[in-house]
């Protein structure tokens, strides 16, 4: 009968007598586990339970306990420092213990990946030209690691472009417009003071000097609350 040793960590312990045939079976095939065959178990990792289980009739019960239990609450950094420090441990580490943090990582993953996935699922289709330059953007990446970096970069500039047009395009022509009167639809828009020139500049005829000074008037109003 398996008895609980951690229950944050989700760490048993059973003696071997308790390792029935058809567990066994489910040891071999089901789990990761280190030993050199069965009747030498000593501990064993269930993916489908999240359980890692001891077994207590081992010379080596109470060392595997204490590095079981202090490896997991290591932080990624620290394991790779523990690693290094405890060589004779390094079976157990990788066969049954490192699958643990993997397997929970990628849980933790696929969890934050979920409202991601949502939001991507009610997206635009890339255009044919936008689609050749992910390609590209793949063919000329050093690897893969800069290609995610660069894919990365270039949504980010796809979204800035798309939110310069969308305000745009709900911009009246600025040179119809009053100071106050812009500086209201700036504020509505939510638009940053380093933006704001450049979004004003695609939507009016005015020239660099004209926009600066109506821009001046308007910063006027945002700084004393006085109408221009």
């Amino acid at each position: 009968m398996k008895k609980v040793i951690n229950e944050e960590l989700r760490i048993c312990s059973c003696s071997i007598k308790d390792v029935t045939s058809e567990e066994s079976t489910k040891i071999i095939f089901e789990c990761y586990y280190e030993g050199f065959n069965l009747a030498d178990l000593r501990i064993y990792y269930h993916p489908k339970t999240d359980i890692i289980t001891l077994i207590e009739d081992t010379e080596s019960f109470e060392e595997y306990k204490k590095v079981t239990e202090s490896y997991l609450k290591l932080s990624p950094e620290d394991r790779k420092s523990y690693k290094i420090n405890n060589i004779a441990l390094i079976k157990v580490l990788d066969a049954v213990l490192d699958k643990r943090v993997i397997i929970a990582e990628e849980k933790i993953k696929q969890e934050l990946f979920k409202p991601v996935k949502e939001l991507l699922g009610n997206q635009y289709i890339p255009s044919d030209d936008e689609l050749g330059m992910i390609d590209m953007i793949y063919k000329n990446a050093y690897d893969y690691a800069m290609a995610r970096v660069d894919l990365y970069n270039y949504a980010f500039i796809q979204g800035k472009r798309a939110e310069r047009a969308r305000r745009k395009k709900g911009l009246k022509k600025v040179e119809e417009m009053k100071p106050k009167e812009l500086y209201n639809e700036l504020e509505g828009m939510k638009v940053n003071e380093p933006e704001r020139f450049n979004l004003l500049k695609a939507a009016t005829t005015l020239n660099s000097e004209q926009l600066k000074k109506l821009l001046s008037a308007v910063e006027n109003i945002q700084q004393v609350g006085v109408e221009a």
